[in-house]
């Protein structure tokens, strides 16, 4: 069954959780299969879609590869929620950077 990237009425923290494993599994198969990879830098939302993300339709999805000596590093917009406090889009950036460190501590 398809999953939205975010769930309204979904607790913050299951969002993250779920969208962290979804992003952690394309990361895993991208290093494992270069075809894969180049699908997805081709076609996001194709390769998104067939491995069971819902995408908006609305919104475009570009994904970058990092190649040693460059790191790219991505600001995302700010969460859409409005009722979230200080903290808790102080969490959502973390979990952001999350995805990140690894690149920059191998």
């Amino acid at each position: 069954m398809p999953h939205n990237m975010l769930v309204p009425g979904e607790p913050l923290g299951t969002q993250k959780a779920r969208i962290r494993e979804q992003m952690a599994a394309i990361v895993l198969k991208c290093w494992q299969d270069p075809g894969f990879k180049a699908a997805l830098l081709a076609d996001p939302k194709a390769v998104l879609q067939a491995e069971g993300i819902q995408v908006n339709p609305g919104v475009e999805y570009v994904f970058v590869a990092d190649e040693m000596p460059r790191l790219h590093f991505i600001i995302p917009s700010p969460p859409v929620a409005q009722t979230l406090t200080r903290s808790e889009m102080l969490e959502v950036a973390r979990a952001g950077t999350q995805l990140i460190l690894p690149s920059i501590i191998c």
